[in-house]
């Protein structure tokens, strides 16, 4: 078979389903069929109930007793065998920890002959033996499993492996009659997807007769029971299943039988009797069972690739629905935003032009301007009242230096609290305008997930705010308080010196507040849109729209080409020989 061609056809496969969402399912099964490809690794597990000669077939295929064995349950772990030169075991633990000992040493971990080897083995997660067998030359690698029905916890770690092995050598004892768990066990492997053949071996054949026509009939009888009692189970259990029912009678309706004696072809190979192994039936079994493997290597790395490319063809016009479907959804979601943005665009300027409006009347509100916005004329209100008042209640019998100080700190104080009416006013409306412009883009943010998040500049421009407010915000009144530091007030001007103070403080701050408020109102406009750029935005959007529009002519245009290329893998890979 040409292995280049299969996987070539992988390739074909992956570059077809990399293009759909849903495609990406079968991705890492595809790239677990090319490496499969590339090492040929074919891995077969000997299974069974509890002292029916596992590990001594297993012994006995590979001509050397490397495996444990005894009339009592040994095998605790999974015992993986693999090529290699070199003889040695690795252990590997379940907490990842691993450590390499010589072959002979295999007793000692594999085992739960007693108390301290049984909790030694529960620290195993698997024992990996290297070992030159002609069996594991051809890449195939033998699993060695604990007995069913020894406990439970035994029967889980051999059913654990069930989905890692391509095939499985179900041992039963001559000596026994199929149990119910046998039974069970094989309509068990027949359900398990990656298990495509399974392998029957009589063991203890020469417990029977030492005669070959009484070991024959004794195997057809068992492979009858299979035919006439297991099929019909197996029938019965995956009616509903077409895959299951058609594999199920290919294995069992014609099952691959056979009787093995490994005592017999142990003592064979350690006197090195060919009349024993004859007698153990070992050679036909050994030879017949590698060539079987090595075929199936071939078939079913052919099969699995054409399974998989029949099924990414049957579920490709189900994957083009469901991502079409999917797509014209988040187009119509992201237009719904697109119209929903552009009015929060529109609502949002609207409601900060008026918000920055109502300043005058805010100003006005604590005497900083005439109901007209005139500055100036508020001003001469706020003098008259603040000071000029205050001076008048001065009567001349009464104008003394201490009733003068005692006027003026109060009139300081008032234009202090007027200062700070101005501070509180600037602030709040500050803050006023900030929330309304983040409160409705926050509200507005989760519709669209997408878009860069800008809570950070939020945080930004709040800190930016308060600065420009606390650094360049104007002083309504300007006053020098060393005039109380004079030692004579009543001997100087003071009305005079007031008013001189009050005057230019008056003209300052009227030029400092329209600079302040037209750099102020002209801030927030900035930050509004840079917060929120609406061609940014919807730039965003119609971007991601016409990706979408992208995909969904590729997914109309292109699903008949992939189902055309899929076909022409097919054949290729039915060609292959």
């Amino acid at each position: 078979m040409n292995d280049f061609a299969l996987f070539e056809q992988l390739c074909v496969a992956e570059s077809i389903t990399s293009q759909y969402k849903y495609g990406e399912r079968v991705s890492e099964r595809i790239n677990i069929l090319e490496d499969l490809i590339k090492s040929r690794k074919y891995c077969i597990a000997v299974i069974g109930e509890f002292k029916r000669g596992k590990s001594s077939l297993i012994n006995a295929l590979i001509g050397s007793r490397i495996l444990p064995t005894d009339i009592l349950p040994m095998t605790a772990s999974i015992t993986h065998i693999r090529y290699g030169e070199e003889k040695k075991i690795q252990i590997i633990y379940k907490d990842g920890t691993s450590e390499t000992k010589s072959i002979e040493e295999l007793v000692d971990y594999a085992t739960k002959f007693d108390a301290e080897k049984e909790k030694t083995a529960e620290r195993i997660n698997e024992i990996l033996v290297r070992y030159p067998s002609v069996l594991c030359k051809n890449n195939i690698e033998v699993f060695d499993t604990p007995g069913l029905n020894d406990d439970e916890k035994m029967s889980n770690i051999t059913l654990d492996i069930l989905g890692d092995i391509d095939a499985a050598v179900m041992v039963v004892s001559a000596c026994l009659p199929m149990s119910l768990t046998e039974q069970n066990l094989i309509l068990r492997l027949i359900e398990e997807p990656g298990i495509r053949h399974i392998i029957f071996v009589v063991t203890y054949i020469d417990a029977v007769s030492d005669e070959v026509e009484e070991q024959d009939r004794m195997i057809d009888g068992i492979e009858k029971r299979i035919t006439d009692k297991i099929l019909p189970l197996a029938e019965e259990k995956f009616s509903s299943d077409e895959l299951l029912m058609k594999k199920a009678k290919r294995i069992l309706s014609s099952p691959h039988i056979y009787g093995v004696s490994s005592t017999l072809a142990m003592d064979g190979f350690i006197t090195d009797s060919k009349k024993k192994l004859k007698q153990s039936r070992l050679p036909v079994f050994k030879q017949e069972l590698l060539d079987y493997l090595v075929s199936a290597q071939t078939i079913d790395a052919k099969d699995r690739v054409t399974e998989l490319l029949n099924e990414i063809k049957e579920n490709i016009a189900s994957w083009c629905k469901a991502e079409t479907d999917e797509l014209k959804s988040e187009k119509e979601r992201l237009l719904k935003t697109r119209r929903e943005y552009e009015y929060y665009f529109d609502y949002s300027e609207k409601k900060v032009n008026r918000l920055l409006g109502t300043i005058d009347e805010s100003l006005a509100s604590v005497g900083l301007t005439d109901s007209g916005g005139n500055g100036y004329a508020a001003m001469q209100k706020a003098i008259r009242r603040i000071f000029i008042n205050n001076l008048f209640q001065i009567r001349e019998k009464s104008y003394t230096e201490e009733n003068l100080r005692n006027v003026l700190n109060a009139s300081f104080d008032k234009a202090d609290e007027l200062n700070r009416d101005f501070n509180d006013l600037v602030y709040e409306a500050t803050e006023e305008i900030l929330n309304s412009i983040c409160s409705d883009y926050l509200k507005l943010r989760p519709k669209f997930p997408e878009f860069p998040s800008e809570e950070h500049t939020i945080n930004s421009y709040k800190d930016l705010f308060e600065h420009k407010i606390i650094n360049e915000k104007p002083t309504v009144i300007k006053l020098e308080r060393t005039i109380l530091s004079s030692e004579k007030l009543v001997g100087i001007n003071v009305i005079d010196s007031i008013n001189r103070s009050l005057t230019k403080s008056i003209n300052n701050f009227n030029s400092e507040f329209s600079a302040f408020l037209n750099s102020w109102k002209t801030f927030i406009n900035q930050c509004h849109k840079t917060l929120i750029d609406k061609k940014e935005v919807l730039e965003f959007i119609d971007k991601k729209v016409s990706s979408i529009d992208v995909k969904l002519n590729a997914l109309e245009y292109g699903i008949n080409s992939d189902i055309n290329r899929l076909n022409n893998a097919i054949s290729i890979v039915e060609e292959c020989d």
